[in-house]
């Protein structure tokens, strides 16, 4: 309970904070005590003030341990206190991840596993904070977060090569069990979140405000190799190679991503500009019309495409299919992120159909894009 309840007479009180539940106390028949600064409840309420207790949330303190973790109906968490209760009973206190709040459940319906050494609350909730975690440590079949996967990991798990970079072969999908390597990067992250957010933070300092597409690839990866002592020399090679395979293998990544938002672009321009209402449906039946393009008529990888690149403002399913709302700003933007230059295109709005020889644009690249 986030309050404990003192017997005054007639008078039953709630101590703790209060202030900003008033409405609940007060709905349940609660009065406030003006010379007191408390909530009380008659001492014929006492039932009612305990359910008004249990209701209130109980913050965890910000000099809590963190003694280990427990899982409680299938979900897990973080443990502050095990052992027994005044009333004899073996018991722990289990608190929510974000320290909103704390509950005690009896210890033989969870399972509970202790750290080695208990953990501060407050270095215990900067561990598992999501806010700071970089693109890099999602598991996912997207194509760029791949790339970033895999330049990444292989310098970084496998240091015996960086030395002889010559010798790193192509990674395959077969070659490397690279799920196994995001998850053991994701859980450095957990368990070492903020000695690594300073060196993130000051390698951020010391490069400039750099978010376009290199430095989000280069960035993570010299502040993971940095934390983990890994020599200037073999990072700045590692650094040269990875650039070296940036510009290698992404024109082969981005280009289905130009051309699926090019035909947005087109689109767009059809329909007048300003926010437009555009089905995947329509999306799809254009990308079929184009042999090059035919792995994106299908939805999901059309939806994929529009997601990563962020080439639209809102989304809602219509009559069972997906339909996208976005702008020219938007589909622009999304577009000199993967470095089109859209200075030499000029959709005409006069036109009836696009067919895929009218958006096969040549897309001009600018020299550092990334």
């Amino acid at each position: 309970m986030g309050v404990r309840l003192i017997e005054e007479g007639d008078k039953v009180y709630l101590d703790g904070k209060t202030f900003d539940h008033k409405t609940l106390i007060s709905q349940a028949g609660g009065q406030w005590d003006a010379d007191r600064k408390m909530w009380y409840f008659g001492a014929d309420q006492m039932d009612v003030a305990r359910e008004v207790a249990r209701a209130i949330p109980d913050p965890v303190h910000p000099e809590a341990q963190v003694i280990g973790h427990a899982v409680y109906k299938e979900k897990t968490y973080p443990v502050l206190w095990a052992g027994e209760t005044k009333t004899g009973r073996e018991a722990l206190k289990l608190a929510f991840a974000n320290g909103s709040d704390s509950f005690w459940v009896d210890a033989d319906k969870a399972e509970f596993k202790a750290l080695e050494s208990p953990i501060p609350w407050e270095e215990y909730r900067d561990m598992v904070r999501p806010c700071f975690g970089p693109k890099i440590f999602g598991a996912t079949r997207d194509p760029h977060a791949d790339l970033r996967d895999r330049l990444i990991v292989v310098p970084f798990l496998r240091p015996e090569d960086t030395s002889i970079l010559a010798a790193l072969k192509t990674p395959t999908s077969t070659s490397e069990d690279w799920q196994a390597w995001r998850g053991r990067l994701y859980a450095l992250y957990l368990t070492q979140f903020a000695a690594m957010r300073d060196v993130a933070r000051s390698l951020a300092q010391e490069q400039g405000n750099n978010n376009a597409r290199r430095g989000e690839l280069l960035r993570p990866m010299v502040a993971i190799m940095r934390f983990c002592r890994v020599d200037e020399d073999i990072i700045e090679e590692v650094c040269d190679r990875v650039e070296q395979r940036i510009d290698e293998i992404r024109p082969s990544i981005t280009r289905l991503d130009e051309q699926v938002l090019m035909i947005v672009w087109e689109i767009l321009h059809e329909q007048g500009g300003g926010y437009v209402e555009i089905p995947i449906s329509s999306i799809r039946r254009r990308c079929a019309e184009n042999e090059d393009l035919k792995i994106a008529s299908y939805e999901n990888v059309v939806w994929e495409i529009l997601k990563r690149n962020g080439a639209y403002l809102k989304s809602k399913r219509r009559a069972g299919e997906i339909v996208i709302m976005t702008n020219e700003r938007c589909v622009h933007r999304a577009l000199e992120r993967l470095g089109c230059d859209l200075e030499e295109i000029s959709p005409s709005r006069e036109q009836d159909s696009l067919a895929p020889r009218q958006i096969a644009i040549p897309l001009a690249r600018r020299a550092c894009t990334y």
